[in-house]
């Protein structure tokens, strides 16, 4: 159930009665021009739209009282968008994504709703992890695109503004709708965003996928085991 205390009407964080701009996210009620779908809107009788974010935008559920986030599309092929959107659905629970919770049709486009990301994206982090830290989130991005590449779906190219890492180091993914590559080129990929080019780490990563590549890992469940000993120091 919705409450009756005031939110900001952007981020939807608590407001205090008479504060006019939002301490969290700095809105003060002048319009932004960038907002296609105006502030407030019901989608589905069930989330109001907040402020746009990187070509989405945050929300609420008034179901459930929790902040999400809203991601539009406006293309032409809303059959693949909701298969997509249908497998996430059916891998929500794997705690390297982050969850996809509902997906319908509103306000001219489709929409995919994801929990709101925890933590902050890789380039945004404002302190290095340190190497345990490092191969932890590695550890976890990968099991994540295991799953992703054994639905298969789509999954979006990687990149660094769609790897979220929370303040305990782990990390989770945020899909995207472009097409993306092989599990291999995504692995290296998570290897140049996590890793330092030079130094033990990068010679262990580079290990597995010489393995990979070399057809070592004959399922995912080895190749899991091979990451999580990069991640533990173990050979594996």
């Amino acid at each position: 159930m919705e409450t009756h205390r005031r939110h900001c009407p952007a981020c939807f964080a608590p407001l205090g009665l008479f504060e006019r701009r939002c301490p969290d996210c700095g809105y003060d009620g002048k319009p932004d021009a960038v907002q296609r779908i105006p502030l407030g809107t019901r989608l589905q009788g069930r989330y109001r739209v907040g402020r746009a974010l990187n070509g989405a935008y945050l929300g609420f559920d008034s179901e459930t009282g929790e902040r999400v986030r809203l991601e539009p599309y406006y293309g032409n092929d809303r059959t693949a968008f909701f298969r997509r959107a249908d497998a996430l659905l059916r891998v929500s629970d794997c705690v390297g994504l982050i969850a996809v919770t509902d997906a319908f049709e509103d306000a001219g486009a489709a929409f995919c709703v994801h929990a709101m990301p925890e933590g902050v994206p890789l380039p945004l982090r404002p302190f290095p992890l340190t190497e345990k830290e490092l191969l932890t989130a590695l550890n976890d991005a990968a099991d994540a695109l295991l799953v992703l590449h054994s639905i298969p779906i789509p999954h979006g190219s990687l990149t660094a503004d769609r790897v979220y890492v929370s303040s305990d180091g782990r990390a989770r993914l945020l899909t995207a709708a472009a097409p993306g590559g092989g599990i291999a080129d995504d692995l290296r990929m998570l290897g140049l965003l996590f890793l330092p080019v030079h130094g033990t780490i990068h010679k262990r990563f580079d290990t597995v996928l010489e393995g990979l590549a070399a057809g070592r890992y004959t399922s995912a469940l080895e190749l899991r085991h091979a990451l999580g000993c990069l991640a533990d120091g173990r050979s594996a």
